[in-house]
Formats: structure tokens, C-alpha cells, sequence
């Protein structure tokens, strides 16, 4: 069963160490712009002209090392958002503990005009959360009782338009086919 070890850490297992690579374009101080920000502020190393549609995985021009039990978590600069359409695209973007490659935002161009990104300009914050890795059971579901129970899409507003005893039907059609093939999925 999992645990947390903490008696085993150090007070560096719980420090985030930054290292800034030759091509990195920010400030000096890695740290957040106002007292009480949750976020850090990561700037884009190069510049790059992105069309309307286009993806792009920005450099960041820094290495991290996160403190034990937390994730970093890249999310989209509001203000890129509401102004240019700049967003990254798989906001939030987990980083994981283990991660000691450099920093990349996926930048993603959701409006109909060409934006421009200088070298040094913030594309993305920085947010480091804590998460828990609880002990798994495998065991059904349906045995743990909740006043939401299997209501999904649309439960508290909308109506999604789907119909859950056709879409179990159709899945357990799925796992039989797959349980009579002798090899299993590919």
C-alpha cells in the first residue's frame, strides 16, 4: 500500500530548483509578478509568427526540478487569450515531478490573424500544485453509493442527448468481441 515517506526526504526534496539555460529570455527572478499570484510567468525564448490554426511548441529557456508530491501545471496568460487568441493548448499541461527536460508551452492560435511572439515575452504561467496518489482498488464502482451516481454530461444544466442503456449496450458488445478474440486488442 502506498504511503508518504516523508521522514526519508530532505529539505531539498522540497525545493523547486530553476535552471536557466543560455537561451532563456526572462527576468532575472523566477517568482511571481504580484504577492499572492499563484502562478509564474514562463517567456518565450524565440520569437516565431504563428498563422490563424497553427500550433507551435514554444522553448522557455528553463530545466525544473519540483518539490516532491507536486505537479507543475502550464496554463494559458489570460490576457494572450482575450487579446490575440493565444492560448496553450493543452492547458493545464501537467509537468511531472520526474520531468528534468526544458520547458515548452503549446502555443495555439485560435483567431483568424497572424500573431507575432517576441523572443522574451510571457506565453504561459507556471502553476505548482500538490496531488495525492491514493491506493488503488479494483472493485465495482457501483458498490460506492453517491447522490450523483452515473449522471454525467449535462446533469446539473443541459440535458445531454445520449441514451446510457444504449451506450452500455454498446460497450459491452465491445467487450465481448474483445474478450472472444483470443489475442486481445492490438
Amino acid at each position: 500500500m502506498w504511503e508518504p515517506l516523508r521522514d526519508l526526504y530532505t529539505k531539498e526534496d522540497y525545493e523547486l530548483w530553476i535552471e536557466k539555460l543560455p537561451h532563456y529570455r526572462g527576468p532575472e527572478e523566477f517568482e511571481p509578478a504580484h504577492e499572492g499570484d499563484a502562478g509564474v510567468d514562463l517567456y518565450s525564448a524565440i520569437g516565431k509568427v504563428l498563422k490563424p490554426g497553427e500550433t507551435f511548441l514554444m522553448p522557455c529557456g528553463i530545466k525544473i526540478k519540483l518539490p516532491k508530491g507536486t505537479e507543475g501545471q502550464l496554463r494559458t496568460k489570460s490576457g494572450r487569450a482575450m487579446k490575440q487568441g493565444l492560448i496553450v493548448l493543452n492547458s493545464p499541461g501537467t509537468v511531472d515531478e520526474g520531468y528534468r527536460g526544458e520547458m515548452f508551452a503549446l502555443l495555439h492560435n485560435t483567431s483568424d490573424v497572424v500573431q507575432q511572439v517576441g523572443a522574451s515575452e510571457k506565453v504561459a504561467q507556471l502553476v505548482i500544485t500538490k496531488y495525492e496518489r491514493p491506493p488503488v482498488r479494483y472493485r465495482s464502482v457501483s458498490e460506492a453509493v453517491s447522490s450523483r451516481g452515473a449522471d454525467g454530461f449535462g446533469s446539473t444544466g443541459l440535458k445531454a442527448n445520449y441514451d446510457a442503456v444504449e451506450i452500455a449496450d454498446s460497450l459491452r458488445s465491445v467487450i465481448k468481441d474483445w474478450a472472444q478474440d483470443s489475442e486481445g486488442p492490438e
